[in-house]
């Protein structure tokens, strides 16, 4: 790939005007892959991926964003962000330049944030779950911080187990060649050191080291020309297009018609069309054996996270089911995110059973209804408190003080909850290893969107898989996503 990170809008496949005046930018350049850090649910990008379909370029996207994302120190995977992928998603489904998709970017970036690292392979899982049940098969992938020392353990844990929870492609987030440095003193032997082995394909989802300027941009000819790379690595994506207070731009944005290109620009230019890169061609037998990596131990030293079990799916059907067998449940009409935390932290701390809407990564220990949305989990805790204080009216009210409202109200069930837990089982990934239970609690930090939305009742769940604990290197029973991406990532390199 001969890539370009572009995001000059929160949404700029939907800015025409703005593709108009960039898409002959990208063929000065010598581009044919785009990556899209953000796009917005509900918005026609259909005329966009046209007009970058007809300029020769495919996108590569990544499907959460600023508001529903993972987040580092506070992680979660739950339907608020399963529905906002999905419908993000679907829609570029049937687009011929849609090349793959990212399911986080720098998600994690010190030892403590490894504990995030399930919640990204479960979304990893479930993206790839959702794409397969439509009918189709794109890779996704990961775009990790480069430098790390716990890195290792997470490239391994992010494909190891299971093929259906692994990622398809690797991407690296790296600016070690900066300034006039050959390939033996840039770093990047140490890269080839690193992950010449890694057995996905593995792409530069960012580079372009600034701290010399301007860039002239070298190692695009070590990248896509010098053997040590090229064995391993199927291209890159330069960081990035327009210029901001980072200061990393190629260009300047100066209307909805005009740019200037910076000298970085022309150096870039000039190295991309220079490049031609051997990659692969159609007729091409694919040799490689996919194979994945033993899932790394618990290291208090690099990797927190337990190995044993993954967070549940989102199942929009179980989750509906268990909201509809509640007798006291949030009141949307007058509660805010904040009210309805502290409502929920005061019903934890009062023997409400929160353990079966919390997670605990470090353990490997997911509770059954963890996967519901906000609202869903917090009336069941809020049912709880309720039951357990003989159904008092007032005992669903948690009034609000600084509103003088309730966040609860007593409704009737429509369903037992009895009739759900066949459901959640379905959708929950778990091992027999794990006998610990998990003590966190239901904090404020647990809501995690700006929103508060009425719980789904209805919809299709999520296609469900598992992941083994074991030891052993496996092999891929199939491999069809790996050989896949393989072969499409080599066949970009040449176009």
């Amino acid at each position: 790939m001969k890539g370009l990170d572009y995001a000059p809008t929160s949404d700029p496949l939907a800015d025409i005007d703005g593709l108009t005046r960039d898409i002959p930018e990208f063929k000065k350049l010598g581009i044919n892959t785009i990556r899209l850090y953000s796009s917005t649910a509900g918005f026609n990008h259909t005329e966009g991926l046209s007009m970058l379909n007809t300029a020769g370029i495919y996108v590569v996207i990544d499907v959460t964003d600023a508001q529903y994302s993972i987040v580092s120190d506070k992680p979660t995977w739950n339907l608020n962000l399963f529905r906002n992928v999905t419908a993000k998603l679907s829609p570029f489904l049937m687009a011929p330049n849609l090349l793959a998709f990212i399911a986080g970017n720098e998600v994690i970036n010190n030892v403590n944030q490894t504990l995030a690292a399930p919640f990204v392979k479960a979304a990893i899982r479930d993206v790839k779950a959702f794409i397969k049940a439509q009918g189709y098969d794109f890779p996704v992938g990961y775009a990790g911080t480069d430098g790390q020392k716990y890195t290792f353990q997470l490239q391994n844990y992010l494909n190891c187990g299971s093929d259906d929870t692994s990622v398809d492609f690797y991407g690296l987030n790296t600016y070690r060649w900066c300034g006039d440095v050959t390939y033996e003193t840039s770093g990047y032997p140490t890269l080839t050191e690193e992950y010449h082995n890694y057995s996905r394909p593995f792409v530069f989802t960012e580079y372009g080291c600034n701290s010399v300027l301007p860039r002239e941009f070298t190692e695009v000819a070590a990248i896509y020309g010098n053997p040590e790379l090229t064995s391993w690595l199927s291209g890159g994506f330069v960081y990035q297009y327009h210029n901001d207070t980072n200061n990393y731009g190629l260009v300047k944005i100066d209307s909805n018609t005009a740019v200037t290109e910076f000298q970085d620009f022309s150096y870039l230019a000039e190295q991309l069309n220079n490049a031609n890169p051997t990659g692969a061609k159609q007729s091409d037998p694919i040799t490689v054996q996919p194979y994945l990596y033993n899932c790394p131990p618990t290291d208090p030293d690099n990797f927190l996270a337990s190995s044993a079990a993954l967070p549940p799916s989102p199942n929009e059907n179980s989750c509906s089911c268990m909201y509809n067998s509640l007798q006291c449940v949030i009141d949307i009409s007058s509660s805010t995110p904040a009210s309805i935390a502290a409502a929920a932290d005061f019903a934890c701390s009062h023997g409400a059973a929160c353990d079966d809407v919390n997670t605990n990564s470090a353990s490997g220990v997911y509770g059954t209804w963890s996967a519901c949305d906000d609202i869903q989990r917090a009336s069941y805790i809020l049912n709880s408190y309720y039951q357990n204080n003989r159904r008092q009216v007032s005992a669903c009210n948690f009034p609000d003080a600084s509103t003088n409202q309730n966040n609860g109200k007593v409704v009737t069930a429509t369903t037992t909850i009895s009739s759900c837990n066949a459901d959640a089982a379905a959708s929950t990934t778990t091992s027999s290893t794990v006998t610990t239970s998990t003590t966190s609690t239901y904090t404020t930090s647990t809501f995690t969107t700006s929103t508060v939305t009425t719980p789904t009742t209805s919809g299709n769940p999520a296609t469900t898989t598992s992941v083994s604990g074991s030891e052993n290197q496996v092999s891929a029973a199939s491999g069809v996503s790996y050989l896949f991406s393989a072969f499409i990532f080599a066949v970009i390199m040449v176009l």
